[in-house]
């Protein structure tokens, strides 16, 4: 079982750690437990009920009323709430809570009905890549297990192959991007989800897939052409990157190199023809190629 401090609490519900104090002395909203040096200390129960109470507040009930409810009670709230509100923030909170609960039905539900009323690349852009930011901060505190970070990557790599699939083939032969993630990489869903925009706009590309060697992507480069790389990596290796970047500008050098990820900040020497990805809507400007 993970626990929390109030600061995680906070981080992940958006509820002030002053406000998560109030409400414990004034509703006993939660009850946080103790290590046998005094320091207090939060469960997934706790983590749970005040996620959805985070919801249902911001959806104007008042937290005198929420504090009545028990778990189960607050589940069946939000449910219902879901159904008249579907504002981002509120399905990338559910989403968390599905995520805590292993609810693969309550997930998909939630995908799919944000995909019926506002597309599939609204519930990309402001669901479900904010709620990977909320995953990744969960998963580098160590405030979820493994199991959580699988089950929810899963989902949404299944989802993402499945909404690019309905795309249909490329329309042309040669694909003007090629995507990969370098040798020892295997976090592809920020990448899948750029593969998407791409074939979105009508843009044939390949996807390569994870750790995929320098030498592989060079020769399937100089077969291929591709107006544009886009890779990106989060080890900490910044020589094999620099290398990496220099064989791609060699042999590519009127190619974009577009790269992402916090291990390519670090990398000193970049050269002319490389781009950083900043955003999901820059990126998109940047492929009208």
């Amino acid at each position: 079982m993970a626990t929390y401090s109030i600061k995680d609490l906070e981080l992940l519900t958006g509820i002030k750690a002053h406000t998560i104090r109030m409400w414990e002395r004034r509703y006993a909203i939660v009850e946080p437990a103790r290590t046998p040096t005094n320091i207090r200390y939060y469960s997934d129960d706790n983590l749970k009920k005040l996620l959805n109470i985070s919801i249902l507040n911001s959806c104007g009930m008042k937290i005198s009323m929420l504090a009545k409810l028990s778990l189960d009670e607050l589940v069946k709230s939000v449910s219902e709430v879901m159904d008249k509100h579907k504002s981002p923030g509120l399905l990338t909170d559910q989403l968390i809570v599905c995520m805590v609960n292993f609810d693969e039905k309550g997930c998909a539900e939630l995908l799919n009905g944000s995909i019926a009323v506002n597309g599939f690349d609204f519930t990309l852009q402001k669901v479900i890549f904010p709620f990977l930011d909320k995953l990744g901060i969960m998963w580098q505190t160590s405030k979820i297990l493994p199991a959580h970070e699988h089950f929810a990557t899963g989902l949404i790599r299944k989802r993402l192959f499945y909404e690019t699939e309905l795309l249909g083939p490329n329309k042309d032969n040669l694909p003007q991007i090629i995507y990969f993630l370098p040798e020892g990489e295997f976090h592809e869903i920020v990448l899948l989800g750029l593969n998407y925009f791409g074939r979105a706009k009508g843009i044939s590309t390949l996807y390569l897939g994870q750790s995929v060697p320098i030498e592989d992507v060079i020769t399937i480069g100089k077969q291929l052409k591709p107006k544009m790389f886009v890779f990106s990596a989060i080890l900490p290796q910044p020589q094999k990157l620099e290398l990496l970047l220099k064989e791609l500008a060699t042999n590519f050098p009127l190619s974009t190199l577009v790269g992402g990820g916090s291990a390519l900040d670090e990398v000193k020497r970049k050269p002319r023809n490389y781009a950083k990805l900043t955003s999901f809507v820059d990126f998109q400007k940047t492929i009208t190629i």
